[in-house]
């Protein structure tokens, strides 16, 4: 990042860095983890997962693109590294649960602690999201969870899987 920085402020070209915390929305790929659990919630298939006490920081893709679409417009974001995400860590078995509920799946199926956490996955990611407010006026606008149950942004993805996995049958 900072290298990126320097190369930039020597040639005088602006660059702004954005951090990208946990991206997710319709069309992720189905190798990551938040699309394997509402994957195999909706097909009852068994989910082995690590016990899942890493925080995550999610981040609608939606709202991304808004921050990147605002950063490029933005002369005070020049020369800064800027925090996107929701602001908000979640523990990852609880939102493996509230998938799992929202989904009625079998329960027994979501086997939380069956494997060891490996490499970055057994780290937390919060983000400090102040930076990207007072730059460039951006905040989350979709909800991950709320209350213990899937938020909008959530639902929404979980209702278009429904309906993709529903078109495949």
């Amino acid at each position: 990042n900072r290298y990126a920085l320097s190369l930039a402020e020597r040639a005088g070209l602006p660059v702004t860095i954005l951090r990208l915390f946990s991206v997710y929305g319709i069309g992720q790929p189905m190798n990551m983890f938040l699309s394997q659990w509402i994957s195999h919630a909706l097909s009852g298939r068994e989910f082995l997962m690590t016990a899942g006490t890493q925080l995550r920081d999610f981040v609608q893709a939606d709202d991304v693109a808004r921050a990147i679409l605002m950063a490029a417009e933005s002369d005070e974001a020049n020369g800064q590294i800027i925090n996107i995400a929701g602001g908000i860590g979640f523990r990852l078995f609880d939102v493996a649960r509230s998938v799992w509920r929202y989904c009625e799946a079998d329960e027994r199926l979501l086997k939380i602690g069956a494997l060891a956490a490996q490499g970055d996955g057994a780290f937390d990611t919060l983000a400090d999201t102040q930076l990207a407010q007072r730059l460039l006026g951006w905040t989350p606008s979709r909800v991950f969870m709320d209350d213990g149950g899937p938020g909008e942004g959530l639902v929404e993805m979980i209702e278009h899987m429904t309906t993709a996995q529903g078109a495949v049958s």
